[in-house]
């Protein structure tokens, strides 16, 4: 077997013994485009392959670098980190409770609970981020 020297340690070729390897290989694939390793591991897409082999270092840094690849897309996808959401939420509410104090209390004079204004900026806060409440 091939060796291969990773922080002054020799890494073994380990031949893949499960198809299921060979899917999440394909799939790591697809993610980082890697049209040669797709090629690759075409013809053992359903046979079990005797003629691949990879370095455990090698598979687990592609791995992580699929993983990093899929967080960073998911991330770009949403545009907003949690947080951000739970602030942009806040911002919509606080602004729905400005408004109705400045039409409701101001303006036309109505007296109204602060549990009531405090509750509406709750279910406001919820709408905005899309959680059902009862």
């Amino acid at each position: 077997m091939k060796q291969k020297k990773v922080k002054r340690k020799h890494q073994k070729l380990h031949v893949i013994s499960t198809t299921a390897m060979v899917h999440t290989i394909r799939t790591d694939s697809k993610i980082l485009r890697d049209g040669e390793l797709l090629s690759e591991t075409e013809p053992f897409i359903s046979a079990l392959p005797s003629a691949l082999y990879y370095h455990k270092f090698c598979r687990l840094e592609f791995h992580k670098r699929a993983v990093m690849v899929t967080k960073k897309t998911k991330k770009l996808a949403v545009g907003y980190s949690t947080w951000q959401m739970n602030r942009e939420a806040s911002k919509k509410a606080f602004q729905v409770v400005t408004d109705f104090i400045e039409e409701m209390v101001l303006t036309k004079e109505e007296v109204h609970s602060l549990d009531d204004i405090f509750f509406m900026y709750q279910a406001s806060v919820k709408e905005f981020l899309g959680i059902s409440f009862i």
